[in-house]
């Protein structure tokens, strides 16, 4: 049981991983520098950490990884879609 615990906890963060670096290596392609993902990690970040959402009781957020993922998501898929396009445009 806790084997299969630890794999699917491996696989999560390497899922995440990957689209965090899809994602960054894209922005620095389409840049030409590091800055841009830099700054992209910054305001991603900026964003999650200012949208708490409190209870009414006053508990932990219970929603945060869902917020990370979603932002995360959105975030790559919108990089992804520029990269497509930029992409045509050159060819």
């Amino acid at each position: 049981m806790q084997l299969a615990c630890s794999l699917k906890s491996i696989n999560s963060r390497l899922t995440g991983k990957w689209f965090f670096d899809a994602k960054f290596s894209m922005i620095t392609k389409l840049t030409g520098n590091l800055y841009m993902s830099m700054g992209d990690h910054f305001v991603n970040n900026t964003i999650i950490n200012v949208l708490h959402i409190v209870s009414k009781d006053g508990s932990i957020d219970k929603l945060l990884v869902m917020r990370i993922s979603i932002a995360q998501t959105l975030s790559f898929l919108i990089v992804l879609i520029y990269f497509i396009l930029s992409k045509n445009e050159c060819s």
